[in-house]
């Protein structure tokens, strides 16, 4: 218990030290998994002052994010703090729900994952496909309806390169170079298409263009099968 105690000394004393940083989507990020630790071994360990630290250093990074520009990415943008805001209400360690504390939140990222979904940027940390996974996650809480979600998941379907009637794949997205790498097919989480294949799945089981979803997911898991047997092969 002691060493725990002491633990949450020092990360008190890091989260003073930035306190007076900037402000932006990123050190909000940075931050907010110590913010989030704060809320709950207060609870747990029945600490409250370090639960009332943790909600006096979230009050104060959202006055200042109130005046960022939005960027939406997961990473390093306000999908990210969305998400955080989110967990504290349903940890009940905040009462106000993302849209009250940032007017339309959801609403934008909404937006914004369109904007990506367009330009062909799927990366889960980077573009539309993390942020869209959270807004299937605000759909299931009946916080989004389902219009808007319909939008983002026709944006991205439309997306798929089909090789035949059998496979299709999304194309790899340089983050850095912000261009489609149609040639490329990436098969890792953070850039590739298995987030993408998640985040079908999840609005599948939301009741989210059903026949049209299962239809991208067969071919997307046949492509996968067959570059794991040539892989094999070799």
């Amino acid at each position: 218990m002691d060493k725990i105690i002491s633990e949450l000394r020092n990360i008190e004393k890091k989260l003073r030290s930035r306190k007076q940083e900037s402000a932006s989507p990123f050190l909000f990020g940075d931050m907010g998994g110590s913010i989030l630790f704060y809320f709950y071994l207060g609870r747990q360990l029945n600490q409250i002052k370090f639960e009332h630290y943790g909600r006096g250093m979230l009050e104060h990074l959202l006055k200042k994010l109130r005046h960022v520009s939005l960027n939406g990415s997961l990473c390093s943008g306000m999908a990210g703090v969305a998400w955080l805001l989110d967990i504290c209400l349903l940890e009940c360690f905040i009462e106000e729900d993302p849209n009250d504390i940032i007017p339309d939140i959801d609403f934008q990222l909404a937006a914004w994952v369109n904007e990506r979904f367009i330009e062909g940027n799927y990366d889960y940390l980077h573009g539309g496909t993390g942020t869209y996974i959270y807004l299937l996650h605000r759909y299931r809480q009946k916080k989004l309806c389902k219009s808007i979600v319909e939008k983002m998941t026709d944006n991205l379907l439309d997306g798929n390169i089909d090789i035949d009637q059998h496979l299709t794949y999304f194309p790899f997205y340089e983050v850095a170079n912000n261009r489609s790498r149609p040639d490329q097919i990436n098969l890792g989480i953070s850039h590739g298409n298995v987030s993408i294949i998640h985040a079908l799945m999840l609005a599948k089981e939301s009741g989210i263009r059903v026949q049209k979803v299962t239809g991208t997911l067969a071919k997307l898991f046949n492509l996968s099968e067959l570059i794991k047997f040539n892989a094999f092969l070799k």
